[in-house]
């Protein structure tokens, strides 16, 4: 017997539709989008929809986040091979082409893998090590995964391969990482007020961190993998 999934439509509130379509001008399909978003007063609801690059959250508010550009900083001084290692779907590419992107504007020309969807599956895999050490790998970053990848991040350590994890995944492992420094704002403790990050945003804080800059041209690749 099959299961099927049941789809729950929250139902219309009309009194507080009417009164955000009076005060905002708004349809009340978009009314209603926000009432279902917990966005039910005109003040709350204006702030939401007229969002701007300043109201984005100091990257610097996770962390790790100090200890992670730190890592990078050095190997960038110290022309360390670095190695990046995305996710196979459209937010771990646009993360990983985000990140490989501003690694080179201060210098580091970082090497990347993406793992076979079929073959080597989602995240980290027991190939790593051998893959970066090929590539004399000594910091490797990932992006959009590696929260849970204990063994193979402690393996990288026990191979002399600093690992710095950027993730939005859940924790399903029990004790912290073994990585030099976590990014991910699921995790308890992380210090970032906004936890639903895509991979992409949570790439897109740590190269914010890094340059020191909004880097607004980039935020079609973080739209791109946001919506995917």
């Amino acid at each position: 017997m099959q299961n099927h999934k049941v789809l729950n439509i929250y139902p219309p509130n009309l009194p507080l539709q009417n009164i955000l379509i009076k005060k905002l001008g708004i349809s009340n399909i978009l009314a209603q989008l926000l009432i279902n978003r917990g966005i039910t007063d005109d003040k709350s609801a204006e702030g939401f929809l007229s969002t701007g690059l300043d109201d984005l959250l100091d990257p610097f508010s996770f962390e790790d986040m100090h200890k992670a550009v730190g890592i990078i900083e050095k190997a960038a001084r110290d022309k360390q091979e670095v190695m990046l290692f995305g996710d196979y779907d459209v937010d771990g590419i646009t993360s990983l082409a985000l990140l490989k992107g501003t690694l080179a504007k201060i210098g580091v020309k970082a090497s990347h893998y993406i793992p076979h969807r079929v073959r080597e599956g989602y995240g980290l895999s027991k190939n790593i090590v051998a893959i970066a050490k090929q590539r004399n790998a000594k910091l490797l970053v990932t992006v959009d995964c590696g929260t849970n990848s204990h063994r193979e991040i402690s393996e990288l350590k026990r191979n002399n391969i600093e690992v710095i994890i950027t993730d939005h995944h859940e924790q399903s492992q029990e004790g912290s990482s073994p990585a030099c420094a976590i990014i991910n704002p699921k995790l308890k403790g992380s210090g970032y007020k906004y936890r639903e990050l895509a991979g992409v945003g949570v790439a897109y804080k740590l190269c914010q961190a890094i340059t020191k800059e909004m880097l607004s041209e980039e935020l079609d690749l973080v739209s791109l993998g946001t919506i995917a």
